[in-house]
């Protein structure tokens, strides 16, 4: 599964068994691989193994309803809200 980080300087890369990822937050995240699965940090997303992996990866952002930003699968629509009417 291919999930999308998307965001201004949302980004992610793996070290020694982990998944680290800046999602918008003054700290770094990381989220522990399982030894037989793991994950593959591209430019705009990340490929993991595995729906136990893909959903603890989603939990580290959820999407923001106004402007989509956060971690979601590829190929999902996000709930957009519409903004404020003048």
């Amino acid at each position: 599964m291919v999930l999308k980080l998307n965001g201004v300087g949302f980004r992610s890369f793996a070290a020694r068994g982990w998944l680290v990822c800046q999602v918008g937050y003054s700290h770094y995240v990381g989220v522990a691989l399982p030894r037989s699965g793991g994950a593959r940090p591209g430019k705009n997303g990340v490929a993991v193994t595995g729906p136990a992996v893909a959903s603890r990866v989603q939990r580290l952002r959820r999407p923001d309803p106004y402007k989509a930003r956060g971690v979601y699968p590829v190929g999902v629509s996000v709930f957009r809200k519409e903004g404020k009417r003048r």
